[in-house]
């Protein structure tokens, strides 16, 4: 629940803050390398984790997870904004009823966070039986792994394409690698 709960603050201000990082003509390969890197991540941590409990235990598993929290605060607490691109500041409430407006305003907008709400909901309910199918009918913590792996190798190569192609039409296209 705590992680959970942290990423529900944190990756909506780390994906808003990307603009303000990067120049706009490089935020398409920043947000494929961002990708590749997460998804990397996804396929090394738990063999790290798993190599690090083996030899140490869980409480040393623990510590490097710990450890590498510590880091992204370190690494975040360095990013810098460009001022010349902040906005002015309204007040949350004032922000939020301006970005609803805006979402209601364009029907490809609210259709398409629909669509992604109802593809969470499903990636959710997916997620929860290939786990119990997986240590239940296909060899246990084994077969999860490997499932898991092909997810994160599935992961990397999709930041790599997001690194070098650039479509004209790229939420079309994020919608139609969304629904593979």
């Amino acid at each position: 629940a705590v992680p959970a709960g942290a990423g529900a603050f944190f990756y909506p201000a780390f994906v808003s803050l990307r603009p303000l990082i990067v120049p706009v003509s490089a935020l398409q390969t920043a947000n494929g390398a961002i990708s590749f890197l997460q998804s990397s991540a996804q396929v090394g941590g738990p063999v790290l984790a798993g190599l690090v409990v083996a030899r140490f235990g869980p409480v040393a598993g623990f510590t490097v997870n710990a450890l590498t929290f510590a880091w992204s605060a370190v690494c975040v607490a360095r990013l810098r904004a460009r001022a010349d691109r902040l906005a002015e500041r309204t007040g949350m409430l004032t922000e939020i009823r301006e970005g609803l407006a805006e979402i209601r305003s364009r029907d490809w907008l609210w259709s398409s966070l629909l669509a992604a709400a109802m593809f969470h909901v499903a990636s959710g309910v997916f997620i929860v039986l290939v786990e119990v199918t997986a240590v239940r009918d296909l060899g246990g913590a084994h077969a999860l792994g490997l499932i898991t792996a092909a997810l994160g190798v599935g992961g990397l190569v999709g930041g790599l394409v997001g690194m070098r192609l650039q479509p004209r039409r790229m939420l079309l296209w994020a919608f139609a690698a969304l629904g593979l």
